[in-house]
């Protein structure tokens, strides 16, 4: 009997020690994800949340990760719009785990082009399309564009005749997309003035001592004077 529990006890202990002697199933190690942005510091998105590039962290290899460009991106006056990423892959799309991976994404710049006009709320052309102002129209940067203040404008009393750019430029010139850009188109303003009689007759005035029959039509720069005279008494058709 005492033999039995002898034998019996060393054969539990040789299982256990082979038991204790089998390798373990080995841990997948964590793989690292690198992400940055040309021009570098913009916001990517990582399975929906925003963070700033450049950014890394570590992922189970058998699992997945989405990333995404936002765009466009707007700092004050300058603007980036996404490109391409790096892998090829779509503005957003779908990344693996399983391996090490480094992924860029790409932007271009561009610049805003601020136009106004003084007076305010007349029209101005950026390669050939017209613009109410004021206006903002994004140009990418290296590039030139045409801008143009289309004279006269307005209609009825009041005209509006072209006088210069803030920039110096002629009427139609052309402006390089380098960096934010004001442009200023100025006019002056041009009013035509009816004059008529209480009767219609051919009466006569003096416009600046230069006669005039009426009715007459007469043209003058915003805030300049004109002289008006009448002789008196007037005969014209037997009526005075």
């Amino acid at each position: 009997m005492g033999l039995l529990v002898l034998a019996t006890l060393l054969a539990l202990m040789v299982s256990i020690k082979g038991a204790r002697a089998e390798p373990s199933a080995a841990i997948p190690k964590a793989n690292t994800i690198s992400i940055a942005t040309s021009p570098a510091s913009l916001l990517i998105q990582v399975n929906g949340t925003p963070v700033m590039a450049p950014l890394s962290f570590s992922c189970d290899p058998a699992t997945n990760r989405s990333i995404n460009a936002p765009s466009p991106q707007v700092n004050g006056s300058t603007r980036y719009a996404f490109l391409n990423w790096s892998d090829g892959g779509s503005q957003n799309h779908t990344i693996s785990c399983a391996a090490p991976g480094n992924f860029t994404a790409y932007f271009s710049i561009e610049y805003a082009l601020s136009l106004n006009t003084d007076p305010s709320s007349l029209t101005v052309e950026v390669d050939g399309l017209a613009y109410a102002t004021p206006s903002v129209v994004w140009c990418l940067s290296g590039t030139i564009h045409g801008v143009n203040a289309p004279s006269p404008q307005g209609a009825n009393a009041s005209r509006f005749i072209f006088l210069n750019w803030n920039d110096g430029g002629g009427l139609l010139h052309t402006v390089p997309c380098d960096s934010p850009r004001s442009l200023v188109a100025f006019f002056r303003i041009t009013l035509t003035i009816f004059i008529f009689s209480n009767i219609q007759q051919p009466f006569q005035v003096n416009v600046d001592g230069i006669p005039r029959v009426l009715p007459a039509e007469l043209t003058c720069d915003f805030g300049t004077d004109r002289v008006l005279s009448v002789t008196t008494p007037q005969t014209v058709s037997n009526s005075t």
